[in-house]
């Protein structure tokens, strides 16, 4: 294939892949890679998943899955994924190659992933990318409903099925 998904367990990737990672996302947000190393020991747990989009052979996307829990006011629980760190190559945004968007692409392979897992999956974003996520059928949740570490006051999303009507908390 032409573009390529792989899902590899945090536990099982090796040190030479994750720099390719944490150089994408240096290019993306203002973090020198000693921060981004620290944030991964900090919040990436083994069964955590990296999802990256490669062209020939080539690192351009990249998206974190993070499994964490839903936990319910009756208090039971449900594993998710929390959708973090979302990233295209600035050189492949907008562009298509043989007919098909890098991002269309690694957004698709995720979410057929997702559904069959029979998970819901969250994420939090800036109000700027809400449309996006909207064109791939991801719906906004009211705060009010939702507990979670939300330090920056971003909108949060989900995807799948869930009663948006209850109340839960997601530890992150």
């Amino acid at each position: 294939m032409i573009l390529e998904v792989k899902f590899q367990k945090n536990n099982r990737i090796n040190n030479i892949y994750l720099n390719k990672i944490i150089n994408l996302k240096i290019k993306e947000w203002k973090f020198n890679y000693k921060s981004q190393v620290n944030w991964l020991k900090e919040n990436v747990l083994p069964n955590d998943l990296h999802v990256t989009l490669e062209y020939k052979k080539k690192l351009i996307g990249y998206t974190m899955l993070r499994e964490r829990f839903l936990y319910k006011k009756n208090k039971s629980k449900n594993k998710i994924y929390l959708f973090d760190t979302h990233v295209i190559s600035k050189a492949f945004r907008g562009k298509l190659i043989k007919g098909l968007s890098p991002s269309k692409v690694l957004m698709e392979k995720i979410l057929i992933f997702i559904l069959k897992k029979k998970r819901v999956s969250f994420l939090l974003c800036n109000k700027d990318l809400i449309k996006y996520y909207k064109l791939f059928g991801w719906s906004i949740i009211n705060k009010k409903k939702i507990k979670i570490k939300n330090e920056k006051n971003l909108t949060i999303m989900y995807y799948g099925k869930l009663n948006a009507n209850k109340n839960y908390k997601i530890n992150i």
